[in-house]
């Protein structure tokens, strides 16, 4: 029905893209424009129920509502009734983008992918989920075969989010007459590895949030390769979601940066009351991680200390005779080594001084970078603590922290003649969430 080179209204039919369980997608060519679209058809068998309609329908009017350079843009709707020749057909007509889904780029990955594709994926998607929020729509459905990554005419990646087939919706994004149809209370939907702890419980007050847990767990596949909560059966996977008990994402990737680590804490966990407020939020913890990455890779090149080399000039001398030539270079070759041995000498005692500094030096900045390192994750991990205990660890990791100083400190007194360092302020102002910790214990008598 739909093979290539037919015509759909005033589409032709270019090639099958994809096809799903209810939908297929088409490639096809605007017969007048020439311009390049892709078709979304619903399953002639699913066209004539007309509930199935209605909510295959509402999702081009969600879509066409919500325009954002991160969010497939529908653009026109294709409705042909049945005869008793052909069923009907039911179709959204959307932007062609010309990519791989995530899911498809992830499954092509090695290795732990770089802060810069995080950012450069995850921060847009953050934008148009905000976008969508704000406008009253929920995904429900967030997951990497829903994303697709195309390109900007500069060549930069430029993902989208597609299908939002079950969305809920504010009935004022539809306008009088369009609502959707309600979803009953304790209906699932979604994607198993993807549903929130809300979702599955069947809760009737979903919300933003459970997209954000959604691309918390699409951020730690596209980390790890693998989901974060898995298990032999679908009941598994959703006792391990509700639970709260993700696989660690250092026991996979032990170098992942500790604030991403902190932020899949936050992302993920049961309790949305206590996961991210709201995509901004989501947002500026991912560029707070690219920043903070982008720091320590730029401090923690340290200048390579050459030892200076010695060219000496050998003193050639001149024989005046044979006999008193070979006498005169007997003494002066004696005299020569007691030079060279003391110029030896003298080159160990004066050059050794700036090698042992720099080795001191660089043994100094290393045991600092590692106090640093160690203070920022154990602070990161203090975003999910609870506003009862977080005073607590706070003293507890200002403790540890102190007690790394003070030893550097003995060993290196010169270095570390003043209390406070210059190395907290840098701290501080890279990472504000850890200036208000600073704060509290630059006014400790004992610091």
């Amino acid at each position: 029905m739909f093979g290539i080179g037919s015509q759909i209204e005033k589409y032709e039919v270019l090639a099958e893209m994809g096809e799903g369980g209810m939908a297929r997608v088409l490639k096809v060519r605007h017969t007048l424009l020439g311009s390049v679209h892709a078709l979304k058809v619903l399953d002639p068998k699913l066209v004539e129920d007309p509930e199935l309609r209605k909510r295959f329908l509402a999702e081009g009017q969600i879509q066409a509502r919500l325009r954002h350079s991160n969010i497939v843009a529908v653009t026109d709707v294709v409705v042909q009734p049945g005869t008793h020749e052909r069923p009907g057909v039911a179709g959204l007509v959307m932007d062609f983008v010309e990519g791989p889904t995530l899911a498809a780029h992830i499954a092509t990955l090695k290795a732990m992918p770089s802060i810069d594709d995080v950012e450069a994926i995850f921060l847009p998607l953050l934008d148009a989920l905000g976008h969508a929020h704000a406008s009253g729509v929920v995904h429900r459905d967030i997951k990497p075969a829903n994303i697709i990554l195309g390109k900007n005419p500069d060549g930069s990646l430029c993902p989208k989010i597609l299908d939002f087939g079950i969305a809920r919706v504010n009935d004022d994004l539809l306008g009088p007459g369009q609502a959707k149809s309600k979803t009953r209370t304790g209906a699932r939907m979604g994607t198993v590895h993807y549903m929130s702890p809300e979702q599955i419980k069947g809760a009737a007050d979903i919300d933003g949030r459970t997209d954000i847990f959604a691309l918390a767990v699409t951020l730690y596949e596209f980390i790890a390769r693998r989901v974060p909560f898995d298990g032999d059966s679908d009941f598994d996977i959703w006792r391990s979601i509700v639970e709260g008990t993700p696989t660690p994402i250092r026991q996979i990737e032990p170098d992942v940066d500790p604030i991403l680590e902190a932020c899949f804490g936050k992302g993920l966990i049961a309790d949305r009351e206590r996961r991210f407020r709201d995509c901004g939020e989501f947002k500026e913890t991912l560029h707070r991680v690219a920043q903070t990455s982008r720091t320590n890779v730029a401090t923690s090149t340290l200048p390579s200390t050459a030892a200076p080399s010695i060219s000496p000039s050998p003193t050639q001398p001149t024989a005046k005779s044979t006999s008193s030539g070979v006498l005169a270079y007997v003494v002066l070759a004696v005299v020569g080594m007691v030079f060279l041995g003391f110029g030896a000498l003298a080159y160990w005692v004066i050059e050794e001084s700036p090698r042992a500094q720099a080795a001191k030096e660089l043994d100094f900045q290393q045991q600092l970078a590692s106090i640093q390192r160690e203070t920022s994750r154990q602070t990161a991990l203090l975003v999910n603590a609870s506003d009862d205990t977080v005073g607590v660890e706070r003293r507890k990791v200002m403790q540890q922290h102190l007690a790394a100083i003070n030893e550097l400190r003995a060993r290196f007194p010169e270095r570390l003649a003043v209390p406070v360092f210059a190395a907290n302020a840098e701290i501080a102002a890279r990472q504000p969430y850890v200036k208000s910790i600073w704060d509290d214990y630059l006014k400790r008598d004992d610091y």
